[in-house]
């Protein structure tokens, strides 16, 4: 076994080798006739790479480049120039057992090979001494749609604003350690999933963001050779549709799809970069998801210009009509909202979903003075998409008509779904106060003071009510 001064002298001769730190947790101490417990310590490990524009290569390859002659039709190495050697670290942490060292097995069938040449701690240094590292060392092997938040988060950081970055030395640094976490990020989750059409779509515009064009050249290359292959098991996120906009409006290509995944997962810029790639061919869809992604930064004005621009060159549409509904009621144009809502619910094919366009629709109605109406629709909701907040809605629209009997079925409904909604409970008291229940209505009061009911109007509603039959007594 080499000493801690062999291997001292060892890392001296070479540069190019990684280091791996490892630090010692506090554990309890066991005795010896006892299993050992987990011995756990945190591997910090540290690749150095160099960057020129062919892309990414071990410092071990310092010396020479591989480089494509059309002279000759085939590539050869030539030396490389102090000039290309721009030396670039990549960080990754990992939690291990010492006294179970075949738990690293796992580390071993990928691209970076590791030399150690400085341990601290009890692990003996050949243990480590051709240690192969996968990515997978920042984040676990199951895909998931989170990981493309948490690299938006790294990219944008604080707020991030890479011009306001680029002010400050130490500034520039963070935002730049940022980014090559999130691609470490990003490059493991290929790793685990090479045909995910969506990341390399994502792949692609990081380095678009981060203007590296050999590495957007490359995830463009792999997107459309997996393009048409079949995509891996969807998750949650791809199942599930929003009820603002429609899905099946888009078409199949590769950035629509990692567009509407963004848009789920509310990434803003993201799907901006990838419908920038979609303008020239798909303008008026590309103006439809640009409605809705403004509609969710709360840009109505912005969003009603892209719906209306994708109306004129798409024409009618339930989907198209439907958003463009929504972005008149969040404007609190009421009348124009009911009559583009009308529309979509006349038309023969308007999509099984529309649970939202009812709601809203309810909304509208109400706010114009046709309560019949929006009880109507609203009761529709409560048919088809029974939740708590659909029947608290009915029972409002009944307690509004004073149908007591009526209001109290649909709360107890809305109760039956959601036993912690304040709002369902402070109903179910002024409708037992009303009907001279006193001990069911003190019992709904109790649980409106335990579910701490923030409406105010609502409780001084009921705080009047609770005085008149007192007064009464």
């Amino acid at each position: 076994m080499p000493s801690k001064k062999e291997s001292k002298k060892g890392k001296d001769k070479s540069k190019s080798q990684s280091q791996i730190e490892i630090t010692k947790t506090d554990e309890p101490e066991t005795k010896a006739e006892e299993v050992k417990p987990p011995d756990y310590r945190t591997i910090t490990i540290t690749l150095e790479y160099y960057q020129n524009v062919a892309g990414l290569f071990p410092v071990s390859d310092i010396s020479t480049k591989c480089t494509f002659r059309e002279d000759i039709g085939e590539s050869e190495a030539i030396p490389i120039t102090d000039e290309e050697k721009i030396p670039i670290n990549y960080s990754a942490s990992l939690l291990v057992d010492a006294n179970n060292m075949k738990e690293l097995d796992h580390l071993i069938s990928s691209p970076a090979v590791l030399t150690v040449t400085q341990v601290q701690g009890n692990f003996d240094p050949m243990l480590y001494e051709q240690l192969v590292v996968n990515q997978e060392v920042l984040q676990s092997p199951t895909r998931s749609y989170d990981s493309i938040v948490s690299i938006y988060e790294a990219i944008t950081g604080q707020t991030v604003d890479i011009s306001a970055a680029k002010r400050s030395k130490g500034s520039r640094k963070k935002a730049e350690g940022m980014k090559d976490k999130a691609e470490i990020c990003l490059l493991n989750m290929m790793v685990q999933e090479q045909k995910w059409l969506e990341g390399w779509v994502t792949l692609h515009i990081f380095y678009q963001m981060t203007e590296n064009p050999s590495g957007m050249d490359m995830s463009l290359e792999m997107a459309q050779k997996y393009q048409d292959e079949a995509a891996p098991e969807s998750d949650y996120i791809s199942k599930i549709q929003d009820l603002l906009w429609s899905e099946d409006f888009c078409p199949k290509t590769k950035f629509f799809t990692a567009a509407c995944i963004y848009l789920k997962l509310r990434l803003y810029n993201w799907v901006e970069y990838a419908l920038g790639y979609e303008t020239q061919h798909h303008y008026a869809i590309v103006n439809y998801l640009l409605a809705a992604n403004c509609y969710y930064k709360k840009l109505y004005p912005h969003a009603l210009e892209h719906i209306q621009e994708t109306e004129s060159y798409y024409g009618i549409d339930c989907n198209v009509g439907s958003l463009h509904g929504h972005c008149l009621m969040a404007l609190e144009r009421f009348v124009e909202a009911k009559d583009q809502y009308h529309h979509v619910l006349e038309a023969y094919n308007r999509p099984k979903n529309i649970h939202l366009v009812n709601l809203n629709c309810a909304l509208a109605e109400e706010k114009l003075g046709y309560d019949q109406e929006a009880r109507k629709f609203v009761l529709l909701s409560c048919k088809y998409n029974p939740s708590p907040s659909t029947w608290l809605k009915a029972g409002q629209l009944y307690f509004k008509q004073n149908d007591l009997l009526s209001a109290e079925e649909c709360f107890s409904e809305a109760n039956l779904r959601d036993n912690r909604n304040a709002d369902i409970w402070a109903y179910l008291c002024l409708v037992n106060l009303r009907l001279d229940r006193e001990n069911e209505a003190m019992l709904c009061y109790n649980q409106v003071l335990r579910c701490n009911l923030e409406d105010k109007k609502l409780l001084d509603l009921l705080d009047e009510e609770i005085k008149s039959v007192l007064q009464c007594d």
